[in-house]
C-alpha cells in the first residue's frame, strides 16, 4: 500500500487499497483513512467507487487529491527513478594566463 500525497497541503491521510490502478480514474475504494486519524474520527469522502474525482479531496485542506486526468499523486510514484540523464559534459581545465601582463605592458 502506497501513501496518498496531496497536491495542496502535501500532506498524507489516504493510503491505496487492493483496489487501486494508477491507470484508470481514481474511485473512493482505491482509498483508505490511515491511522490514527481513523480511531481519531476524521471526516473523509465515503470509500465506495461510486465517489470520484472532486468527491476524493484532502481533509485537512479541502483540495481533490486527483488531477484533471484523474489521477492521483502516491508515494509508490514519489519514488519512482527518474528517466537517465545524459552524461554530463567534461569541464575544460583553466588556461594559464602567464604573459599576459607583460603583452599587455609592451603594447603601451
Amino acid at each position: 500500500m502506497a501513501d496518498v500525497i496531496c497536491r495542496g497541503c502535501r500532506g498524507r491521510f489516504h493510503e491505496t487499497t487492493a483496489a487501486f490502478d494508477p491507470e484508470v480514474v481514481a474511485t473512493g475504494n482505491m482509498f483508505a483513512l490511515k491511522e490514527p486519524y481513523r480511531t481519531w474520527r476524521w471526516s473523509s469522502f465515503p470509500e465506495r467507487p461510486e465517489h470520484k474525482l472532486a468527491a476524493l479531496e484532502c481533509p485537512q485542506c479541502g483540495v481533490p487529491y486527483p488531477d484533471v486526468a484523474g489521477k492521483v499523486l502516491t508515494t509508490a510514484e514519489a519514488k519512482a527513478p527518474a528517466e537517465p540523464k545524459p552524461p554530463a559534459k567534461k569541464k575544460r581545465a583553466p588556461r594559464k594566463t602567464t604573459g599576459a601582463k607583460t603583452k599587455q605592458a609592451s603594447r603601451s
